[in-house]
């Protein structure tokens, strides 16, 4: 993991730190957060595309080279979360999202996506398979930045429900995943 870039990463600047990295031995290589964005990056997140703008040769690129260098590649994936100002998120409705009162809960500029909603739990699934086909990434850094408070009101008969509920369906997912990869490492 690398993080002397500070969320600005760039084809250009990758390139020369993952020939340090495998001068040193280490076995992955693994984009820090800002890849799939041209700006600032930390409410923006949530669609976990990459950027042009930062890879015009496609990330895949940076990935294969890594490999080159004989290394496992990865990436920073907060995939429980969307930023407030993400065009993505804007589309979707407030079912997708831990709620309360009616409006979408907020943490730190970004919303917490509701793992109990099956349309989520696909989404993040589709996420994670095209990641890791599409650049084979044998590696995801989650940092889980987020808090959902006490819960969400909605679909539940209390907010500690909703939140025991959520947790149950994200570590679903999470074992879904180890089923379907078994040697990724998050």
């Amino acid at each position: 993991y690398m993080n002397c870039l500070f969320g600005d990463p760039t084809e250009e600047k990758e390139k020369p730190i993952i020939d340090k990295a495998a001068e040193m031995g280490c076995e992955y290589f693994c984009i820090d957060c800002g890849w799939y964005d041209k700006g600032f990056w930390w409410d923006r997140v949530g669609q976990w595309m990459e950027s042009p703008e930062r890879f015009p040769n496609g990330m895949k690129t940076v990935a294969d080279y890594a490999k080159e260098k004989g290394m496992g590649f990865g990436v920073w994936l907060e995939i429980e979360a969307m930023g407030i100002v993400s065009e993505f998120a804007r589309s979707l409705p407030d079912s997708w999202f831990i709620c309360r009162h009616g409006k979408r809960h907020i943490d730190n500029k970004r919303y917490l996506l509701d793992f109990r909603n099956p349309e989520v739990y696909q989404y993040c699934m589709g996420v994670v398979d095209r990641l890791i086909n599409d650049y084979g990434i044998g590696y995801f850094k989650v940092d889980y930045n987020q808090t959902q408070g006490i819960g969400s009101d909605m679909d539940a008969d209390s907010c500690a429900q909703a939140m025991l509920e959520y947790y149950d369906a994200l570590h679903r997912w999470y074992e879904e995943i180890f089923r379907k990869y078994p040697d990724l490492i998050i």
